[in-house]
């Protein structure tokens, strides 16, 4: 009997400090949720003019995050800020490799030339960053959109972001 109450005594005693916890997996969940807060915490408040005729998907983001060059552009149309490179699908014209769109990436090389003279003619210019918002009709098969990221990148401009509506129309 003494032999038992001795061993719950002992046992007793080793269980008296702290307990030893591994939270290496909650460490990792905090700082990615930390990360994703601060990649995704810059907002402008920059509200692009839709042209008629593009209606972007709906999401819950309520505004982009850069004043950058824009495209918009559905099965028929691309524009550029303002400027309108294709009105039909047939002026929609393919370089040699069947994926670059001629007339987006004319203009974007003129856009990016532009910008980059700009920067070396003076100090306080805006420095050229290649990013676009990209702003396309929810109709619009991925393969096109695709199509308008390849030749984006091909003209200097590597970094995107998609506009979407915040709230539905």
């Amino acid at each position: 009997m003494s032999d038992l109450r001795s061993q719950i005594i002992s046992s007793r005693k080793k269980k008296i400090g702290p307990s030893d916890l591994d939270i290496t997996s909650l460490l990792d969940v905090i700082v990615t949720l930390l990360f994703f807060l601060i990649q995704f915490s810059d907002i402008a408040g920059f509200k692009p003019t839709l042209t008629k005729g593009i209606t972007p998907p709906n999401s819950q983001s309520k505004d982009v995050n850069h004043v950058n060059t824009i495209i918009q552009a559905n099965d028929s149309l691309i524009y550029v800020d303002d400027k309108v490179l294709a009105s039909t699908a047939e002026e929609i014209k393919y370089g040699p490799d069947g994926k670059t769109i001629l007339p987006l990436f004319d203009e974007l090389v003129k856009k990016r030339e532009a910008v980059q003279l700009l920067e070396k003619s003076s100090p306080e210019a805006e420095k050229f960053t290649g990013a676009i918002n990209l702003i396309v009709d929810k109709s619009v098969k991925y393969s096109f959109v695709r199509q308008l990221l390849y030749t984006a990148s091909q003209a200097g401009f590597g970094t995107y972001q998609l506009v979407v509506i915040g709230e539905p129309q």
